[in-house]
């Protein structure tokens, strides 16, 4: 795998030229196999070696500066797991995967389990508990950079400022299939530990702070989805509650920056021969955001109240599709279609952002989505 993100932010004004190129290279190798006890039990095993590189390069020429970083981090893991196939319409999956981080010279047991069960009619049982590590992380340097847009790079974890980011949680779900409808229920709980500030996107008192600490979130999930012949339709919604704790900041535990309270999404689609048409709808509660209070002439820094208490405006947006499948020969296909992204062109706002002018007054910048856009498409196809 190789991702590599280039940017170049011009000031016209002072000349200054500002690059910064972010670069991960990761390679992996795996080998497993499985052995088949009866038709009951089977187990599979493997082990897989993953080693991952960074490069970080940053350089302004107004004042001269240049600052480079490479970085690698091996990941060998053994991983085995067991599956039941029980007469009592049950099916246990119970693994368990251990990963040893040469870097941070350290070993991580990461246990999972899960059971799905048959209740009977069109009623089935789902259980997951799983825990989980990531050793890259992506976190944004200033917000400000690259003409007020979020520039985001990846980093390793070093064990230090950066730790290793893990996880555990455990969900629940109830679902029920039966002909052309499928409805699911799942409550989660999830705990992360290892959360970066800088990986959060702070536009309040910590946007500068560098530390890290933790994050919990439970909430709910639901998902409608019936058929009627040509028409398909769904409805999913979600409830989340989620908070931080940093026991370097003050305070120490506050909503979390991207807990959505609530989100609805409806959408239909009808298939009309070879015309397509898609409709959905997108609801949702605001984010979270810090109210400043005012201007510290003192340190000439922004006061503000307690983060993440307010929220913004809830979000809305509605889409429009069409698209058509034709045939030009025996070889020849092709599809067109249009596409309007926020038909009813609400205005959404999704961050806020303050500052203090040059005049040392405090101003207050609203990031808003896209507003109606349109789009249209054709592609030609040709079978070999």
């Amino acid at each position: 795998m190789n991702y590599k993100q280039e940017s170049v932010n011009f000031d016209v004004l002072t000349g200054q030229e500002h690059i910064l190129d972010n670069e991960v290279l990761e390679t992996a190798i795996r080998a497993e196999g499985s052995y088949f006890l009866n038709d009951t039990w089977d187990v599979e095993a493997g082990v897989q070696l993953v080693e991952t590189g960074i490069r970080n390069f940053r350089g302004i020429n107004l004042p001269a500066f240049r600052s480079l970083s490479k970085e690698v981090l091996r990941t060998t893991s053994l991983y085995v797991e067991g599956n039941a196939h029980l007469q009592t319409y049950t099916t246990i999956a119970a693994g368990i995967r251990a990963n040893y981080f040469d870097k941070l010279n350290k070993y991580r047991i990461e246990p999972r389990l899960t059971i799905l069960k048959k209740l009977g009619g069109p009623f089935s049982l789902e259980v997951l508990v799983e825990t989980k590590s990531q050793t890259t992380v992506q976190v944004v340097d200033f917000q400000t950079d690259f003409l007020g847009v979020e520039n985001r790079k990846w980093e390793l974890v070093n064990g230090e400022n950066i730790p290793l980011l893990t996880s555990r949680q455990a969900s629940v779900g109830v679902n029920y299939q039966k002909k052309s409808l499928l409805v699911s229920l799942e409550g989660f709980i999830k705990g992360v530990d290892g959360v970066v500030t800088a990986s959060q996107g702070f536009l309040n008192q910590f946007q500068f702070e560098r530390t890290f600490g933790s994050y919990v979130s439970h909430g709910i999930e639901l998902l409608v989805n019936p058929s009627f012949g040509d028409l398909d339709s769904w409805l999913t919604y979600s409830f989340l509650n989620s908070d931080y704790t940093f026991s370097d900041l003050v305070p120490q535990e506050f909503r979390n920056n991207f807990d959505i309270s609530h989100a609805l999404s409806v959408g239909l689609t009808y298939q009309l021969n070879n015309l397509e048409l898609s409709s959905g709808v997108n609801y949702r509660s605001g984010v979270p955001f810090t109210e400043p209070q005012g201007i510290d002439k003192t340190n000439d820094e922004i006061v503000y109240d307690f983060p993440n208490a307010m929220t913004l405006d809830n979000y809305f947006r509605m889409d429009f599709s069409a698209k058509y499948r034709f045939d030009i020969s025996d070889k020849w296909s092709g599809n067109c279609g249009i596409a309007v992204w926020n038909l009813t062109n609400r205005e959404n706002i999704i961050n806020t952002l303050s500052s203090i002018t040059e005049d040392g007054e405090l101003s207050q910048v609203n990031q808003k989505a896209l507003g109606i856009t349109p789009n249209v498409s054709v592609r030609i196809s040709y079978k070999f």
